[in-house]
């Protein structure tokens, strides 16, 4: 077979249509992800913690999660990031004065690549789909809070009110820390 522009476009849209596929199943594979460790957020992505000085005992805290982080988890990670706030600002315990939580729900979605058929000297691509999985939605969490340090016995009486030395030692056997080392 000689090479022909032609024959140039047939063998173009055929490695085009077989790299689509291969990049389809890489975007499926990047959607098989690890939880996100207690670290800080790097990059874009954003996943980690955030903290944000506002006075100089009032911070702003974050925890933001993908989709195989557990809600639970992010809990966690940000409970767990104020107490280790509070302790490494000379304070003994905190109160939470504003708390969210934020969900984002994606679904799950699936190609099949197509199959290439030889007809009268073209390629042709046959079939594929692209199917969205409604019945398993995949969710991460994003929670800020704004917590207030302060010195002493923390209130017996008020619910938004943390020891965070005790907190911090019933949450560290939970917390995955990870590889990007962070101040807390």
């Amino acid at each position: 077979m000689t090479e022909t522009p032609a024959n140039h476009r047939r063998i173009g849209w055929r490695s085009r249509m077989i790299a689509l596929g291969g990049l389809l199943t890489l975007s499926l594979a990047a959607c098989s992800e690890v939880p996100t460790p207690f670290q800080p957020a790097t990059g874009g992505d954003d996943e980690g913690y955030t903290v944000t000085q506002l006075e100089a005992n009032r911070f702003r805290l974050g925890f933001s999660g993908n989709l195989a982080t557990p809600h639970q988890m992010v809990d966690d990670n940000l409970l767990y990031l104020a107490a280790q706030v509070t302790l490494r600002n000379g304070a003994d315990w905190f109160l939470i004065s504003r708390a969210s939580a934020d969900k984002d729900t994606r679904y799950p979605t699936f190609a099949t690549p197509p199959t290439f058929v030889a007809a009268g000297g073209w390629i042709a691509p046959v079939g594929g789909t692209v199917t969205t999985d409604f019945n398993n939605p995949q969710n991460s969490w994003n929670e800020t809070a704004t917590i207030l340090l302060s010195h002493g016995r923390k209130p017996a009486d008020d619910p938004n009110a943390y020891d965070a030395r005790d907190l911090a030692g019933h949450l560290a056997p939970l917390i995955k820390r990870g590889q990007v080392p962070g101040p807390y």
